[in-house]
């Protein structure tokens, strides 16, 4: 019993400390012949393996159940099984079994779609901050342990089939700055169905809405995009990489405490407007965003006449700043 018990909380503790997601069900009464006694605790994956037992059979099989839900909910919750036992959908020597099953705390994880400088930039404030950090992207070139030390996971691949095996919670904060968003209407019909805690967008206002648009084809309900935050971050006038991954953390920051923290809402659309008044050349106006793949207007800063010849290509723009 003890060395099952032992099992169990160096499992747990080792899940807390990976980041891993579980819940520990404990046997907390028992009427009857059970086959096991009060205080029996199993560790349960949010994949549905198991560290301990509670007793086995149907009743074990409905408490791990039970258990990869209120993980997936994020709340405890009891199980009684005596009803069941009356429809014989558990064994009689179990009838009188309850459960009690507590979620171990969630790490909060950021999840990072994009391996560019702004997404690397996120991931080492976001790790300084106590975050679990995954990065996703489909440039293996970028994920390297050189370029992101501090993240617990990198995945290669397509950022809709990855988010798809996470085990996403409300304690889990998405932030998008792909170089373009060719395919992230895929990954938002995944997080439509999740939840997470928070989803956010970098990029100007034309490509953003021409993703919400993918997306409703895809059916993503209007509710869930409302909900996105974009454009993403705080408005701090942010231009550089780390400055921009402030203003995204800080975001994520504030919608944690509760705080009712100022939106990135471009005060203007007026591109002459933006060029005599250096303060505004953070925002992202429809009016000034070129479309190119360089993404300028991911830098926060207006565009100037010779940005576009100037690009370095998909994913760099004129001002050295990779998305």
């Amino acid at each position: 019993m003890m060395d099952e018990l032992e099992r169990v909380y160096e499992a747990a503790l080792a899940a807390m400390r990976q980041g891993d997601f579980a819940a520990v069900a404990t046997v907390v009464d028992t009427r009857g012949s059970g086959p096991r006694g009060v205080g029996t605790k199993m560790l349960v994956y949010a994949d549905g393996r198991t560290v301990g037992t509670v007793g086995g059979g149907r009743a074990e099989a409905r408490v791990i159940e039970e258990a990869v839900g209120a993980i997936r909910d994020g709340r405890a919750r009891e199980v009684d099984c005596t009803r069941d036992a009356e429809s014989s959908d558990v064994a009689p020597c179990s009838s009188g079994l309850r459960v009690f099953i507590e979620v171990l705390p969630s790490p909060r994880t950021l999840v990072i779609v994009g391996a560019g400088h702004v997404g690397q930039a996120v991931a080492e404030l976001g790790a300084f901050l106590g975050y679990r950090i995954v990065v996703v992207d489909e440039r293996d070139e970028l994920l390297t342990a050189e370029r992101f030390p501090c993240a617990q996971t990198t995945v290669v691949g397509s950022p809709d089939e990855v988010l798809r095996e996470l085990s996403l919670t409300a304690d889990t904060f998405v932030v998008f700055v792909t170089p373009h968003h060719a395919r992230d209407e895929r990954a938002l019909a995944v997080l439509a169905d999740s939840p997470g805690g928070y989803v956010g967008l970098m990029g100007g206002r034309r490509r953003t809405q021409a993703t919400f648009e993918r997306a409703r084809a895809l059916g993503v309900p209007d509710a869930f995009l409302a909900s996105i935050h974009a454009p993403i971050g705080l408005s701090i006038g942010a231009e550089t990489p780390r400055e921009i991954a402030v203003s995204i953390v800080a975001e994520i920051v504030a919608l944690g405490r509760g705080c009712d923290a100022g939106r990135t809402t471009p005060p203007t659309t007026d591109p002459a407007t933006i060029a005599r008044i250096p303060q505004l050349r953070h925002t992202v106006p429809e009016a000034v965003d070129l479309g190119h793949d360089a993404l300028c207007a991911q830098t926060r800063r207006a565009p100037g006449p010779d940005c576009k010849a100037n690009c370095k290509g998909p994913g760099v723009t004129s001002h050295g700043i990779m998305t």
